[in-house]
């Protein structure tokens, strides 16, 4: 259908010309503020506001970024000046969370706050029970029976540390060992008399861990050894009777079970035949045992074992006394307990065939003092020396392991048996004094 063309009738309204209002498109101003129309008056539909569709969508753009920037400003976030109305959008989501997160931990502070208030008031309020110790008739506690329990293990006696081969971390030689053991013996006697309190003792359990002598199983131990070894097994074994008796006459009883350990082997292979008789820690062991049968003295009774392993109980927990050196590993990041775990285990498994088990297995070897779940392992008495500073191994300070096994309750308390003597001097090898 053509089109018809109206007249066009001028009005005057306001300053601007607009047509009548029943045509279809009168002269007014574009409400979008970018257009060139926004202040020139030009035709639009009636029904509109702007003079095309794309100053449309412009406008409301132009009033959401707007609208965005405030709602952005309120919640205390900020947005470049050129940023897209996805950017401000994006930006006002993130605002929004943060002020959300910063309510809740708001009101879980004010939960937390009186809940506290509320725990204090109720706890001035409160009235606890008074509990009282019910004293024993006699108005004393019995002392309670126990085994001590001290091993010995990793002496090395007359192996010979140098101070400046080892950066001051530990010196050694005969005179050094021989106030070691002697410092053993004493503060085993003091830990159990002068830091336990309340306890009775049914004996002292002796466990001697094997590498009592290093022995020659390197050449260069032969060449810095302080001694001959039969010379260091008849020195060391006089010092070991003296030692014995003396814990002997404080606890009254005195047992000793014995294992060889690796160092005391007479070749410099190991061997699983005679393994033990080929061994001067038995040779040693014999020693001592034939001195106390000679001269009957019956305080001290030893279980010296023909194999590797010995195993024993007191009262109800048993034991399974072993050297350490079958185990291997122990270099990684877990140390020796990656070792120890699978030794552990295959041990008891092979046990387990027989019928029998054991509680708690101890050992030596490793120098290191562990109290552990099921294993115990003794530190040494020799200490840090070349060797395992070569090979960067742990340091650990020369102790042994001490414990106490209740009949009730098994093993209870643990504790070092320190065995640095303040009267040690150490000196260089040319007999200087060692100084740091």
């Amino acid at each position: 259908m053509p089109k018809t063309k109206t007249k066009k009738v001028a009005v005057k309204k306001k300053g601007t010309v607009k047509v009548g209002a029943n045509h279809r498109k009168v002269e007014k101003l574009c409400k979008n503020a970018l257009c060139k129309f926004h202040l020139v008056p030009t035709l639009i539909d009636s029904r509109g506001s702007y003079c095309k569709p794309e100053c449309g969508y412009e406008s409301r753009r132009a009033k959401e970024k707007q609208d965005l920037r405030h709602r952005l400003t309120v919640l205390g976030g900020t947005a470049h000046t050129t940023a897209t109305v996805g950017e401000l959008r994006e930006a006002t989501r993130i605002a929004q969370r943060e002020v959300r997160e910063q309510e809740a931990d708001a009101r879980k502070m004010v939960v937390g706050s009186k809940f506290i208030a509320n725990t204090l008031e109720r706890a001035r309020l409160s009235k606890p029970p008074k509990w009282g110790r019910t004293k024993r008739a006699g108005g004393t506690l019995p002392k309670k029976p126990n085994y001590a329990v001290a091993m010995l293990s990793d002496t090395h006696f007359d192996e010979r540390v140098y101070p400046e081969q080892v950066q001051g971390m530990n010196c050694y030689g005969r005179a050094i060992g021989d106030l070691r053991l002697r410092q053993f013996f004493t503060n085993v006697i003091e830990l159990a008399d002068d830091w336990l309190t309340g306890i009775s003792y049914d004996g002292l359990l002796l466990p001697l861990g094997g590498d009592i002598f290093t022995g020659y199983i390197h050449d260069e131990l032969r060449q810095t050894n302080d001694a001959p070894i039969f010379d260091s097994l008849f020195h060391y074994g006089d010092q070991m009777i003296a030692g014995i008796n003396m814990v002997a006459d404080y606890f009254g009883v005195v047992k000793i079970p014995a294992v060889v350990g690796n160092h005391g082997r007479l070749d410099k292979k190991p061997r699983s035949k005679h393994k033990v008789q080929d061994s001067y820690d038995w040779a040693l062991y014999q020693y001592i045992k034939h001195h106390f049968e000679t001269v009957g003295d019956k305080r001290v009774e030893f279980m010296i074992s023909h194999a590797a392993d010995q195993q024993f109980s007191v009262y109800d927990t048993s034991f399974c006394l072993t050297h350490g050196d079958q185990f291997r590993g122990g270099g990684g990041i877990s140390g020796i307990m990656t070792p120890l775990m699978i030794g552990d285990h295959r041990k008891r498994r092979r046990l387990a065939r027989l019928g029998q088990s054991y509680e708690w297995l101890i050992m030596g070897h490793w120098h290191q003092l562990i109290f552990g779940n099921g294993i115990i392992v003794n530190g040494s008495l020799i200490g840090f020396n070349e060797y395992a500073f070569n090979a960067n191994l742990d340091f650990d300070k020369p102790r042994q392991a001490f414990f106490l096994v209740d009949p009730e309750h098994g093993i209870t308390i643990n504790a070092p048996i320190h065995v640095v003597s303040d009267a040690e001097k150490w000196t260089m090898s040319n007999g200087a004094p060692w100084v740091p």
